[in-house]
């Protein structure tokens, strides 16, 4: 990836910063480490075999459970100055010709996928000499169906099958085996007969995405078609969603430490609109609290307010038989 992206920058300028892995690392945080080592290892090798000058985020080993403190920041920093010590000595022992040749097939891809973009939208009745229009029309479409329409890999041929990237990422590859985990669990799950009447609003309250597109795939995949709200969802974005769908319940997945304020908010909006439904939060449920180090766990106290808090499928799923 990082040959790949610096192959495409252009001459004169450098790209900003590498951003290390997130999705790979788990709760088990010794585990962890060897993620961070690899990840780091293999950033740095190929920053000095392309020339780059751009910085690496080296991502603390607790992001699966929490927002870190800066102590586990410069924790990761340290592991990072470590690995990048004997990068020099590590890197003529890499089988650099094919991990060359995956660059040069992930660099093709790329331009392929951009060409159908462009032809794509143009065909759409997009201007394409408005700057706005393509940003916007691609902002609102999502990565997802982006992909879907246009990719430079293979294209799904119906709802229920994935994009397949031109090379599968160890992201993707972990993506598909939850996903059929998750579908496995869902399709075990007995439900009402009418739950394919159910309106359920699925969507996360931050930037991350991972766990709402599994939620989405489980449910489709037992005739559940949810209401997508998509990322970084305000609370009353989410009540308006329900009160436009008629919803029976809320699905919301939350990280960034501020599950506690957030599912509070959320309640006022629902009750604003005399709303009475279930919300079910999961993800990582933890606050941001003024004077301590890291966000603690607020699983309790979401519970009190009468949150359903959901640590795995099986829970989401009490709370869609109980909506159904």
């Amino acid at each position: 990836m990082v040959l790949a992206l610096e192959e495409i920058t252009p001459a004169e300028t450098e790209n900003s910063f590498y951003h290390g892995t997130t999705t790979v690392y788990s709760p088990e945080v010794d585990e962890n480490f060897a993620v961070l080592s690899v990840d780091e290892l293999y950033m740095m090798l190929a920053q000095q075999r392309s020339g780059s000058g751009a910085a690496i985020l080296s991502v603390p080993v607790t992001e699966a459970l929490r927002v870190p403190t800066w102590e586990e920041i410069v924790q990761a920093q340290t592991v990072a100055r470590r690995i990048a010590n004997d990068c020099g000595r590590l890197a003529e022992s890499f089988n650099w010709p094919y991990i060359e040749a995956l660059s040069t097939r992930m660099v093709e891809g790329g331009r392929r996928f951009y060409a159908n973009i462009l032809q794509g939208l143009d065909e759409m009745g997009v201007d394409m000499n408005d700057p706005m229009q393509p940003l916007l029309t691609i902002r609102r479409m999502g990565g997802t169906a982006i992909e879907n329409r246009w990719g430079g890999g293979e294209l799904p041929i119906d709802d229920t099958e994935l994009y397949v990237p031109e090379i599968p990422t160890d992201t993707y590859l972990d993506f598909v085996e939850r996903r059929n985990a998750a579908k496995s669990v869902f399709g075990s799950a007995a439900l009402a007969d009418g739950k394919g009447k159910i309106r359920l609003v699925v969507g996360s309250a931050d930037v991350h995405e991972y766990a709402m597109f599994l939620i989405i795939e489980g449910l489709q995949s037992i005739g559940i078609e949810p209401v997508v709200a998509g990322t970084s969802v305000d609370p009353d974005e989410f009540a308006d969603l329900a009160l436009e769908a008629g919803a029976d319940a809320i699905l919301v997945s939350i990280h960034n430490g501020m599950a506690l304020t957030y599912a509070q908010h959320l309640q006022r909006e629902l009750a604003e609109r005399k709303l009475d439904i279930p919300i079910a939060m999961g993800g990582t449920l933890n606050q941001d609290i003024e004077g301590e180090p890291a966000p603690i766990d607020v699983k309790d106290d979401l519970r009190g307010l009468g949150i359903h808090v959901c640590t795995d499928v099986t829970d989401l799923l009490q709370v869609i038989g109980a909506a159904s």
